[in-house]
């Protein structure tokens, strides 16, 4: 069986920049980035890496899960809010 996804909400606002960094020690995780409302943020998935603004006001959620969805790897994940 896979890696179940992992998932970690936090509240932002609309025109903050949001850095995202996922480090995994196989090299195999990648996350999601949803807004508000599940939306998904344009070129934020199935990254590694991803820099922008934030397009609304709410709870954004990121979705860790690995690549080839059937490896585990143990990961850190890096979020930035400014």
């Amino acid at each position: 069986g896979g890696m179940n996804p992992v998932s970690y909400k936090l509240r932002a606002r609309k025109g903050q920049q949001m850095i995202l960094h996922l480090t995994s020690a196989k090299k195999n995780a990648v996350f999601g980035l949803y807004a508000p409302g599940m939306d998904l943020v344009e070129g934020a998935q199935s990254v590694a890496d991803w820099t922008g603004t934030l397009p609304k006001t709410g709870d954004y959620e990121i979705i860790v899960f690995p690549q080839d969805e059937v490896t585990n790897t143990t990961f850190t994940l890096e979020i930035t809010v400014r």
